[in-house]
């Protein structure tokens, strides 16, 4: 008798959806299962648009790896997809260069057949968690302390010194999600273990709806203790050759993209930018929202903070926005919503969200971020400029 789905109610949980368990679409795992006679599958720790991610135990380095599996249908099915060639080209470029120890190279890499198609498989290093998770630690308002927001800004820039500069790739979704963690010195592989030991995995029927498992970070005494790691290549491109346009995180969308300009590294500068800002503030900076009964979008929102912070776009980045009169009228201004006020700043913004910060390490923080918010790309500083920002010394 076929297996059914109606049995499950997964709404309390955040995984995948059970209806993409189809052609095309994700490759049912269960717990247990052997890949590339090499890899066994023993919890589940999440899922993507296009992946699941997966603990598994290198048989034969006797170590635990996450093991990444593709959706058939990723990137029109290819087997030599972006993600791929481009985790190849990260992991064997420069490992002396010291932006490399913080990207998620690639271990391993084989394509699985399944009942659903063929999936790309990439087997990465195992980490111990997420910034997006860490920063539940800090209290209710989520606000790391300034100290390990500076160091996570001084790793995450020198990774994207690498990955621009001797990679030549783009990121483009750069989130706390996608920063992962690890600690400097720990022998990972026993607190996976010992996580093993004491905790049981949540298993469905089917028996491949399985609930993502998370490790337990024990927090290091100093912030430099930490370990960043950029992770998620699957939206990345090169400099030379775009996946796609539409690209970043909707919260975190540089405004070249919102309008379709160019978009480059610079791109990912504007991206990290705000992520940090989210880090200490414990907020979005451009959150945004959607108001259909006065006749706009989350994008016009979201525009309009970013001109009540920083005045009107710049004419010459709106002539070159193939979608700008989506947004803007032809003198520049918004067709269906208006700033609030020219009267906010982004150092009021910060005072008011963090009043906890001294003036010098709000100012000295303010001045760190504007180069990166530059409205036009060409006007940002590189990640290897921002790296002697005064604020990070």
């Amino acid at each position: 008798m076929a297996e059914t789905h109606s049995v499950v109610d997964l709404s309390h949980f955040d995984e995948e959806d059970v209806c993409d368990y189809r052609f095309g679409g994700y490759h049912p795992v269960r717990l247990g299962d052997i890949y590339n006679n090499r890899y066994k599958v023993v919890r589940k720790l999440g899922y993507g648009q296009n992946s699941t991610v997966w603990l598994a135990l290198d048989l034969h380095l006797n170590r635990h790896v996450a093991l990444k599996i593709l959706t058939s249908r990723c990137y029109g099915g290819k087997k030599e997809v972006y993600e791929l060639a481009i985790l190849q080209r990260i992991t064997n470029s420069d490992v002396k260069h010291p932006g490399w120890k913080h990207v998620l190279g690639l271990l391993d890499s084989f394509v699985h057949t399944g009942p659903n198609g063929d999936h790309v498989c990439l087997a990465n290093e195992m980490m111990l968690g997420n910034l997006h998770e860490l920063s539940f630690r800090f209290g209710p308002r989520r606000q790391l302390p300034v100290r390990l927001v500076k160091e996570v800004s001084r790793q995450m820039l020198s990774g994207l010194q690498y990955l621009h500069e001797t990679c030549g790739v783009i990121h483009s979704d750069l989130k706390p999600a996608n920063i992962l963690i690890s600690i400097k010195g720990l022998d990972v592989e026993s607190v996976i273990r010992k996580h093993l030991e004491n905790n049981h995995p949540m298993v469905f029927r089917p028996d491949y709806l399985i609930i993502s498992d998370a490790l337990q970070l024990t927090l290091p005494g100093s912030p430099s203790d930490f370990l960043f790691k950029i992770a998620d290549f699957g939206n990345s491109s090169w400099v030379d050759n775009h996946l796609m346009e539409l690209i970043q995180p909707v919260n975190l969308r540089a405004p070249e993209v919102i309008i379709g300009a160019k978009w480059d590294t610079s791109t990912d500068i504007w991206n990290i930018g705000c992520v940090i800002f989210e880090l200490l503030q414990g907020r979005p900076l451009f959150r945004g929202r959607t108001d259909e009964g006065l006749g706009w979008t989350v994008n016009e929102d979201r525009l309009a903070l970013m001109m009540d912070l920083f005045g009107p776009l710049p004419k010459d980045l709106l002539q070159e926005g193939k979608v700008s009169s989506r947004y803007f009228d032809d003198n520049g201004n918004l067709s269906s919503i208006r700033p609030i006020s020219n009267e906010f700043s982004l150092e009021r913004v910060v005072k008011l969200w963090n009043p906890g910060l001294s003036e010098k390490t709000a100012l000295g923080f303010v001045e760190f971020l504007k180069p990166m918010l530059e409205y036009r790309p060409k006007d940002r500083r590189t990640a290897r400029q921002m790296l002697d920002g005064a604020w990070l010394q």
